[in-house]
């Protein structure tokens, strides 16, 4: 039986699930409250429509990085984490990018959570810290977007090894000073 209260936090684990299984287009916020154990109602109790939970869902996404990220001391453990961390959500992410091209909302809040990705840098890393806000952002989409074709096979399919596109991820963090 649910607990009162649980609404919310379950019905994020499922969004995270069908985002991840259907993408953003090919799931419905009914089938989110029944994958969840609730009525459809009830989705809308927590989440005015499927952007939203959508954003929270990747609000969620980004904070569990950094929390995978906050203990790293290599460029090569960082590396393993986000490739793995983008391979498992890659079909999340590859809705994450059409979203933050089409749809305004999203967009403003990936801004948001980039900001918030080179604060994090900033205040572990002087390096980082001493370059420009565009040297830090061109950083980090230059990593993001390597991770991004890593996970979706793009390197693999041209024949290039999952060991030399991890020599390249490590060589850009290592940039980062790490």
């Amino acid at each position: 039986m649910k607990k009162r209260g649980d609404g919310r936090a379950a019905l994020l684990v499922a969004a995270r699930a069908e985002f991840e299984r259907h993408g953003y287009d090919g799931t419905n916020t009914n089938e989110i409250a029944r994958s969840a154990g609730y009525v459809p109602q009830t989705f809308y109790r927590h989440f005015s429509d499927k952007c939203a939970v959508f954003i929270a869902v990747y609000e969620h996404w980004v904070q569990e990085e950094l929390a995978l990220l906050s203990n790293i001391t290599s460029a090569e453990a960082a590396a393993d984490i986000l490739i793995s961390h983008h391979r498992q959500h890659r079909v999340f992410r590859r809705s994450l990018q059409v979203l933050t091209a089409t749809n305004s909302e999203v967009a403003m809040i990936r801004a948001k959570m980039r900001l918030q990705q080179v604060k994090n840098l900033s205040d572990r890393l002087d390096s980082f810290a001493s370059l420009d806000l565009a040297e830090q952002l061109a950083a980090i989409l230059r990593i993001e977007r390597l991770c991004d074709a890593a996970a979706d096979g793009e390197f693999n399919t041209c024949g290039v090894s999952d060991g030399s596109v991890r020599s390249l991820i490590v060589a850009c963090i290592q940039d980062l000073g790490l």
